[in-house]
């Protein structure tokens, strides 16, 4: 089994690297154990000393903070390499998204890997500590809406609606199994209905040439 070291990024974080969890061990980017390069290091302090913070979630500014930060995160990973797990905060959503040391997708993997091949089929499905998407339909392809690996031409609109649709499923799940403090949660038949709507519109978006189906909620 391969081993490998996690590590947490988030700009308003007291320090924006930990390692051992969200909340874990903080650790400087001049740590000798990360080796990162001086230019690295430079645009990392940048990209923190920027974070707009106070504006709201959806506010352009915090989402070209997000872009950029996704391409600090990119290059941390690429750094560090495959021995690591990197993990960046989404502001927008309020999420973490894995980061990969070779390509821009939302996951990690040992070895160099090629792009996904180019399927036009896409499934909507909601399920808990998934993504809400599918490629080809398969349960084992889960991804992000706005996922550089599979880059779907959609808005930004979409795509928050289909992070709050996952977001609103993993509270529902929450509120079943009585997590403590669980958030307010929406119903089985109301994440039901959204999510119905979400995959009509991303059949909009996606246009001819795509097949989008509903796989409804699976809890």
């Amino acid at each position: 089994m391969h081993e490998f070291q996690q590590i947490w990024l988030r700009p308003d974080a007291p320090s924006p690297l930990s390692v051992g969890g969200p909340a874990g061990e903080p650790v400087t980017p001049d740590a000798p154990e990360l080796g990162l390069s001086a230019e690295l290091r430079s645009e990392l302090g940048a990209w923190v000393a920027a974070f707009p913070a106070g504006l709201p979630r959806s506010s352009e500014p915090i989402r070209r903070h997000l872009r950029a930060g996704r391409r600090v995160a990119r290059r941390l990973a690429g750094e560090l390499g495959p021995g690591w797990l990197v993990r960046c905060h989404d502001h927008v959503h309020d999420c973490w998204q894995l980061v990969c040391w070779q390509c821009d997708a939302f996951h990690w993997r040992v070895a160099p890997h090629e792009p996904p091949e180019g399927s036009r089929t896409v499934e909507v499905c909601a399920e808990y500590g998934f993504w809400p998407l599918r490629f080809d339909g398969d349960p084992r392809r889960d991804f992000a809406p706005d996922d550089a690996w599979f880059a779907l031409p959609i808005g930004d609109a979409l795509v928050d609606g289909l992070y709050g649709w996952s977001a609103g499923v993993r509270r529902h799940v929450d509120a079943l199994i009585g997590v403590h403090g669980a958030e307010a949660a929406p119903t089985r038949e109301e994440l039901v209905t959204q999510g119905a709507r979400l995959a009509t519109a991303l059949a909009g978006e996606l246009g001819p040439g795509w097949t989008v189906g509903y796989g409804g909620v699976a809890h």
